[in-house]
């Protein structure tokens, strides 16, 4: 049998598989989700719609708002001048131009710049050229986003996404959780107080309709919180309770911490779920998970038949580099031709 043939099998049953799950019983993780007023299955754009454009820039988190994305997921760093960025590395090589700008200082981390030597970089550029077949000109240039622009950026259109942040490298950022928080609370993002569910209001991705727009901002699951860290997870349930908050977790820390059920533990003594990455996504996991209260958001997952692989085991979440795929697979929402989308973001 050739490779082809098996290949085309597997996608057929995958397929057979998932419209059953679909059609014949939701998630166990779906009351748990939505009594945080969290989507099910959640569809959190991994740094923007990265996969179409440059990570974590504005065009890819426009374009993320753009088509409906439940989330805008993105990482935190500070700036040495105590600015709050939005990047991913912890050295900038890989997604920017800095080792023609800062050749001495290339591999720094960001908490070694000013804001202002920041701004001096590109990056766009580089994904012109590590994926030509979505390179445009308008890329070229893209600066460093701060937090602030990105909450403008999701208060900016019909759709009101969530806010999924990642406090990157904690560790190097001391008090990062409580400037977070500070500044969502100012933007009205946090509230003190519990957001009441709202009657009527549609939490479960499976059963939305695709074309209706995206409110979840005006729900109790409007911020997530996550790290790997999970001191910084602690801190994040101190100085923010009634936030929802995430552990994340990778095969090195449930070795590192001593299995899955470990992991489990850890996220309930912080009341918070995990976000473990795909190769953790066996169907006993999530069910483990779920007996304990816990959802289970798995990154980063950007093939259809991984989509429809990963909704049979039973996630609740996703992050993903192609939330356009993931809402035809997970809603069966009709996409317009991506041109489109760059049209309406003047990119």
């Amino acid at each position: 049998m050739s490779n082809t043939t098996i290949s085309i099998i597997t996608v057929v049953i995958l397929t057979v598989i998932a419209v059953f799950i679909l059609l014949n019983g939701k998630g166990e993780g779906q009351k748990l989700s939505e009594d945080q007023g969290i989507p099910y299955i959640t569809i959190a754009a991994h740094r923007g719609l990265s996969g179409l454009a440059p990570e974590e820039t504005t065009p890819a988190y426009l374009l993320a708002l753009e088509i409906g994305a439940d989330y805008l997921e993105g990482d935190v760093q500070r700036t040495k001048d105590g600015v709050l960025v939005m990047f991913h590395d912890d050295d900038m090589t890989r997604a920017s131009n800095i080792e023609q700008v800062f050749p001495d200082r290339a591999h720094n981390t960001i908490d070694t710049f000013t804001f202002a030597e920041l701004q001096q970089l590109d990056l766009g550029s580089w994904f012109n050229k590590a994926h030509p077949e979505f390179a445009r000109p308008s890329f070229v240039g893209l600066k460093f986003l701060t937090l602030k622009e990105l909450i403008d950026i999701a208060e900016s259109g019909e759709n009101r996404p969530g806010l999924y942040l990642e406090t990157k490298s904690a560790l190097r950022y001391p008090g990062v959780e409580k400037e977070i928080i500070d500044l969502l609370t100012q933007r009205g993002w946090i509230s003190k107080t519990d957001i009441t569910l709202k009657p009527g209001m549609i939490y479960s991705s499976l059963d939305k309709d695709g074309a209706a727009p995206i409110r979840v901002a005006d729900g109790p699951g409007k911020v997530i919180l996550q790290s790997f860290e999970d001191e910084s997870v602690r801190i994040m349930k101190e100085l923010a309770p009634n936030v929802p908050r995430v552990y994340l977790v990778d095969q090195e820390l449930e070795a590192e911490k001593g299995g899955w059920k470990a992991l489990i533990d850890i996220a309930k003594s912080h009341d918070a779920d995990l976000g473990p990455i795909g190769y953790q996504a066996w169907s006993w996991r999530n069910k483990e998970a779920h007996k304990n209260g816990v959802i289970v958001h798995h990154y980063t997952i950007d093939k259809p038949w991984q989509m429809k692989l990963l909704r049979y085991m039973g996630t609740d979440g996703i992050f993903t580099n192609r939330a356009d795929i993931a809402l035809e697979v997970y809603r069966g929402q009709k996409m317009l031709p991506i041109e489109e989308y760059f049209k309406k973001i003047n990119y």
